[in-house]
């Protein structure tokens, strides 16, 4: 199995229950960033990575860059980011285009569960639906 370097971005349900599903298979979430140091440190601290609020401190060498975040600001968000290098970017909305990326990077797709998720309730991803889109086949 290929083991990818991730960065998530957003610390909300759906980032806090991908994360821990990729973490106990064997990915390395490398960083989590969120507005809230609170809501960072939290993710952070429950798959074992590093956290910012910075944007611009977003750790370059990832594999992948996940992006969990509300619709309304995730266009916003991605205007802020310093450096999208080579890595694969996701988001995780089932309502924003895969053009939002377009100014960006042309490693970019979409990574939509269709599930409704909360903390409290324990997720298995095995019977989860994605809807999947990516720019490149490779991707």
């Amino acid at each position: 199995m290929t083991v990818f370097n991730i960065v998530f971005l957003g610390a909300g349900n759906v980032a806090t229950h991908l994360a821990q599903a990729l973490s106990r298979q064997g990915h390395r979430i490398l960083q989590v960033y969120s507005r809230t140091q609170a809501s960072a440190a939290a993710l952070a601290d429950l798959v074992q990575a590093s956290y910012t609020t910075d944007i611009k401190c977003l750790q370059s060498e990832a594999d992948i860059y996940i992006c969990a975040l509300k619709d309304a600001v995730l266009a916003e968000v991605l205007a802020q980011v310093p450096d999208f290098g080579k890595a694969l970017w996701l988001h995780t909305s089932g309502s924003m285009p895969l053009s939002v990326f377009e100014p960006y990077t042309c490693r970019c797709g979409v990574f939509y569960p269709l599930q409704t998720f909360s903390r409290q309730r324990a997720i298995s991803f095995e019977r989860i639906p994605f809807c999947l889109e990516a720019n490149r086949k490779d991707d």
